[in-house]
């Protein structure tokens, strides 16, 4: 097996089937302490099953499912992975294997995007704003888009203020969750356009762009503090799944 997987994790994994080796292997001992969900027949897939040596085909099986855990892993997907149809087809098929993990590294790519959008949203409900739209379909110079209306703000500098949060709340999002703060250009140039503009004006209550950003990131953390890593979590799945909220 690869140098890589080793210890506990690799023991519990790899420990070989008790079969006779000149007959096809049972599915079910190929499968042994691997996690497969509750409800799925791996008698389904005997079809799928070679007559390599079943020692082989183990270590085969195994790795594949290690492989795909930590691709999830890395690319940020929460959760562990549990073989389901889908999955116990992946590991057995060469085909559907390649195929996994390319939607795989796509569902990484929309995940974390999900997850900034789930952070717009939450710091727009925080501050009292409507969320319209939330959506992962790519458009023209977006890669996710969040749709927000003020609750009826008395100044522009509280109406700057509430975008500014909203703003800080993707970037928080992905950062509670372990990403690299990519993709938020746009919205911290925005935020700080808005500063900009506010501490102009003499009535203002900031004297510097530094401590407007300073404290439209701080309501933006404790928005999403409330909801925390698991329920932003979960947000952001039910984004993935949907593809659109409104």
């Amino acid at each position: 097996m690869s140098e890589r997987f080793s210890g506990a994790v690799l023991e519990m994994y790899s420990a070989k089937p008790q079969v006779e080796t000149h007959n096809k292997a049972r599915i079910e001992d190929l499968f042994e302490n691997l996690p497969v969900a509750q409800g799925v027949d791996l008698k389904n897939f005997s079809a799928l099953v070679s007559n390599e040596d079943p020692t082989e085909l183990r270590e085969k099986i195994v790795n594949r499912y290690l492989d795909l855990s930590i691709l999830r892993r890395n690319l940020g997907i929460p959760g562990n992975l549990e073989i389901n149809n889908d999955v116990a087809i992946a590991v057995l098929d060469d085909k559907v294997f390649s195929e996994a993990v390319e939607m795989i590294k796509e569902e990484g790519n929309l995940f974390e995007t999900a997850v900034h959008e789930i952070g717009h949203s939450a710091a727009a409900e925080n501050i009292g704003w409507k969320t319209g739209v939330v959506t992962i379909v790519r458009g023209p110079g977006y890669l996710g888009l969040t749709s927000t209306s003020p609750k009826g703000e008395p100044s522009f500098e509280n109406w700057a203020f509430g975008r500014a949060v909203i703003a800080y709340g993707g970037a928080t999002a992905v950062q509670m969750l372990g990403y690299e703060a990519r993709g938020i250009g746009s919205d911290m140039a925005h935020a700080q356009a808005l500063a900009r503009i506010v501490i102009q004006s003499p009535n203002s209550r900031y004297s510097t762009e530094h401590a407007f950003l300073a404290d439209a990131e701080r309501i933006a953390h404790a928005a999403l503090s409330t909801h925390g890593t698991t329920g932003i979590s979960k947000m952001a799945q039910e984004l993935l799944h949907r593809k659109t909220i409104t």
